[in-house]
């Protein structure tokens, strides 16, 4: 047994200490199916660089048209694209698509244009992936097409793998036909396939495909050798099976961590995917039991032979799934290190986007075509009030020094622009849902018209009064959306010229005036079912425990340990593998935890409770800003979050406007690492987009951050508890 053992570590140690073969260049490639319109599709899949030569177009319906591909590196491989046409037929669910690669399977991510995100698993057929869009389109799983989805998928990755084949074959031979021997080593791979169960569901990660298969083909030969020898030892093969099963089971569930189902999904389809995967090994070893009875005197007069050849084949199968390895591995530091030169080489975004003023409200030198400019901005929790002023043309209401040059001193800028403000204030009222709103901020300050808007100088200079222009914003809150709103304009010249109005709400833009004779303006909220953005507590879902299992197998052990009724510790430990996925209770264990959260899950999470942060400033009055932050963020941390936050939604010299967030979006989640107090640190990167409308521009912005942070349960509830910034991009 010892000499089988160590021959076993020999070719663990040869399979794990070659670094190239954790490329897991036999791993499930991820394709992405978006729907970019109606019937225009985007197929996208991530592939190792050693692959790409044999991922033809996929097969599409007659009615549709499919381009070539496009290849892109990234992230250390090669991105390929491909873009199906289906005119004015989209897919349906009764339509197949067909991807004649060379990959035992793939995990599908479906995005449909009304925002629904449907995962599925497909195995290789025999004239490729076979995408059965039934299985994708407006469906939700049961845990019936979870068994045949993922069942399926691990009796055609068994049958399918000639290194399947022949361990069954070499393992049969190694026991000369004893099917007691057969089983008994297979019962040690089932083992350890629960043990990989328990590991990945306790947060064990998964590990790549490749040395797991090369393992197999090992386990092959070591085999072969021992029946060669004749030292035929059922401890050890079982032991090594169990070996064997662990390693495959945590190679599979490192593929299925990859599919994005959530945790309540992910154990159940790691059993279901193994339970195939044991299905056809029985019928394997069962067939190569029937072909060595038949044949046994044939087999026992050529042994030598027979084992030569199978442990040849065995051999070839482990050295070739290591050279794949190799040369994936070779490949993809290649296609990382053009990837990363190419980033380096790109342009930075230089500037914003912006929506000019439109150009009738510019005459020829730059300056406003009219001496007041007035835009009525309603929002949630707020409605503001902006004028940009020809200061020349104000001189009719408040007065003030100028120079020998005709220019307004830095010294008196501020008393300027404040006297203006409150002038706007009382002479042209706001009244929100029938009574008149008090302001609750008032800025006014020189501006320079610009293609980009109307931008605060940095640094004040002297303002020469015939191209001298203020900008006032008055900013009025409100407990939700207003449902009425009336400006009543009160500052026209001797001249009586008509003031342009541009009045924004959240769905649209509308031009109008204010007269003499029409001088009040009103809005009404006519927005519908428009809902204003929740800012709500993200439960922490306490987790679910395999009390059932653990009882069986505590029954097990004591009737084995107390040598009474042994024959029913096998059959308790049978059923406690069997109801682990399925039979669980949520519960709250003292001392591990009260709430649980996977790759897949932390993803919406995050993007929740960021979304909550952002969305606290949406609100001006900073109370009710901490209050809101305490559903999301722990106390320590209030502080530092509300003055990031803030910094990084103010606009640089837009008079203090600040980006209105319009969408967070956590773009990866590179690790979930459990920490103390049932916290989790999430190494993630995000995305934040917004934007803002100031004086007829609408500027845009995007950041692009990433950082660790650390979420905690309390009271049921997760909390961002720390935030530790590594990197912040600006990208528009």
């Amino acid at each position: 047994m010892r000499s089988e053992l160590r021959l076993a570590g020999l070719l663990l140690f040869a399979v794990l200490a070659s670094e190239s073969v954790w490329a897991d260049s036999m791993a499930v490639p991820a394709v992405a199916l978006r729907e970019e319109s109606a019937g225009k599709y985007v197929l996208e899949a991530q592939m190792v660089p050693v692959l790409v030569p044999g991922a033809r177009p996929p097969l599409a319906p007659d009615r549709c048209s499919v381009s070539d591909a496009s290849r892109v590196a990234k992230d250390g491989g090669v991105q390929l694209s491909f873009t199906i046409d289906c005119g004015d037929a989209p897919l349906r669910p009764d339509d197949v698509l067909v991807l004649p690669w060379s990959v035992d399977g793939i995990q599908m991510t479906a995005t449909w244009s009304d925002g629904q995100v449907k995962r599925a698993l497909f195995g290789r057929e025999q004239i490729g992936v076979v995408i059965r869009l039934d299985r994708i389109l407006e469906r939700d799983e049961s845990l019936a097409d979870l068994a045949v989805e993922h069942g399926l998928f691990g009796w055609r990755h068994a049958m399918s793998g000639s290194n399947h084949w022949i361990f069954a074959f070499a393992l049969v031979l190694a026991v000369m036909g004893s099917a007691r021997r057969a089983f008994g080593a297979l019962g040690g791979w089932l083992t350890g396939h629960a043990v990989a169960l328990v590991l990945s569901d306790v947060g064990v990660s998964g590990l790549p495909l490749a040395p797991s298969e090369a393992l197999v083909a090992g386990a092959a030969a070591l085999f072969v050798a021992a029946a060669v020898r004749g030292s035929v030892s059922t401890p050890a093969f079982a032991t090594v099976a169990v070996l064997l099963g662990s390693f495959h089971g945590l190679a599979m569930a490192g593929d299925l961590n990859q599919s994005g189902l959530s945790s309540s999904r992910s154990v159940p389809a790691l059993f279901l995917t193994n339970s195939g995967i044991d299905l056809g090994n029985v019928l394997l070893v069962t067939a190569a039991l029937v072909l060595f009875n038949v044949g046994r005197a044939f087999l026992e007069r050529y042994r030598a032979y027979v084992s030569a050849f199978l442990g040849t084949a065995s051999m070839f199968l482990l050295f070739a799934t290591m050279t794949e390895g190799l040369t994936a591995a070779k490949a993809s530091a290649g296609a990382g290190f053009m990837e990363m030169d190419a980033l380096v080489r790109s342009d930075p975004v230089s500037a914003a986007p912006t929506i000019a003023v439109p150009p009738r409200q510019i005459d020829a030198s730059g300056q406003l075509m009219s001496p007041f400019m007035s835009y009525l901005i309603v929002e949630p929790y707020q409605v503001r009030h902006e004028v940009l002023v020809d200061l020349k043309s104000a001189l009719e209401w408040i007065t003030f020094d100028v120079d020998a040059q005709d220019q307004i001193p830095v010294d008196r800028q501020t008393a300027v622009t404040d006297e203006l403000a409150r002038l706007i204030a009382e002479r042209s009222p706001i009244h929100i849902d029938g009574a008149r709103a008090r302001v609750a901020s008032m800025i006014g300050e020189f501006v320079a018209l610009g293609a980009n808007g109307a931008l605060a100088r940095g640094t004040p200079v002297p303002e020469p009064l015939s191209t001298a222009i203020v900008g006032v914003t008055l900013v009025y809150e409100t407990a939700s959306i207003a449902e009425s709103v009336w400006l009543d304009w009160g500052l026209f010249s001797a001249a009586g010229s008509a003031v342009p109005l541009t009045v924004t709400d959240p769905l649209a833009v509308e031009a109008s005036e204010l007269s003499p004779s029409a001088s009040r303006y009103e809005w009404s909220n006519r927005l519908g079912d428009f809902e204003l953005p929740k800012i709500e507590a993200i439960t922490a879902t306490r987790p679910e425990w395999p009390f059932a299992s653990l009882g069986l197998a505590v029954l097990a052990l004591v009737t084995f340990s107390l040598g009474r009724g042994r024959s029913l510790a096998p059959f308790c430990l049978v059923a406690a593998y069997g109801f682990y996925p399925f039979v669980r209770v949520e519960a709250t264990v003292p001392w591990i935890g009260e709430a649980r959260i996977d790759r897949e899950a932390s993803t919406e999470v995050l993007e929740r409770l960021l979304t909550n942060v952002y969305r606290c400033f949406d609100i001006h009055n900073e109370d009710a800003i901490y209050d809101r932050l305490a559903l999301t963020v722990t106390g320590e941390q209030l502080l530092a979050v509300y003055l990031e936050s803030r910094r990084a939604l103010e606009l640089e010299n837009r008079g203090g406007a600040r980006v209105r967030i319009d969408e967070v979006v956590v773009r990866e989640v590179r690790s979930v690492k459990q920490v103390e107090n049932g916290g989790y640190a999430i190494d993630a990167v995000w995305t934040v987009g917004g934007s803002v409308n100031h004086f007829g521009h609408l500027h845009f912005r995007q950041n692009r951050y990433d950082a660790t942070i650390t979420i905690v349960p309390v009271e049921g509830t997760w909390k961002i508890r720390s935030m530790e910034l590594l990197q912040e991009t600006r990208e528009l």
